[in-house]
């Protein structure tokens, strides 16, 4: 199986996106039915309604060095604030047959360099998070990713409500990516 490698700032919900996934695949990397993904949001919600500011041992952890996990690699938000870690991110990206930009759609700041995808042999597709926030715009999201060079495919997802997922699932198990 190929792997999947999440790229964007700090926040941005990179390790969220990938248990989320995790979480809609049950581990198996298998699609999921619409009826288990409705299932998942409703855990999920119910979870954050519950107790939104227990910690959780699903609940991300913030991500020190790049992670290698079943099939998805993980990335410090880190490394793309900083050129000085373009070169790791390069060479990371080498293990990597596909990456994921992520963005948070409630930043409206330009978090990457104007044309960054570029500097990845492999494609890169852009994933908008959080679009359940009050205050998310997906437009400028999308603008953001745009900008930093997404020519490619575009998801918008929440973690929170499972919208979008099973979308990004397809697209990632039709590419044959191994991705939870």
């Amino acid at each position: 199986m190929k792997r999947v490698m999440l790229i964007g700032p700090v926040g941005a919900g990179k390790t969220t996106l990938i248990q989320a996934l995790q979480r809609l695949t049950g581990g198996t990397g298998e699609g999921p039915t619409e009826e288990v993904a409705q299932e998942v949001a409703q855990e999920v919600a119910q979870e954050l309604a519950e107790e939104p500011t227990k910690p959780t041992a699903d609940k991300a952890a913030k991500t020190q060095m790049i992670l290698y996990q079943d099939g998805m690699i993980d990335t410090p938000g880190e490394y793309i604030q900083s050129p000085r870690f373009y070169a790791a991110l390069q060479v990371t990206a080498a293990d990597a047959a596909l990456i994921l930009l992520v963005h948070d759609a409630t930043k409206r700041s330009v978090s990457v360099p104007p044309g960054f995808a570029g500097m990845f042999a492999c494609p890169v597709i852009g994933v908008v998070t959080k679009i359940d926030h009050p205050e998310a715009d997906r437009q400028t999201a999308a603008a953001r990713l745009r900008q930093a060079g997404i020519r490619e495919a575009m998801f918008f997802v929440s973690a929170r409500t499972g919208e979008g997922l099973a979308e990004l699932h397809t697209f990632l198990a039709e590419r044959g990516c191994n991705h939870g």
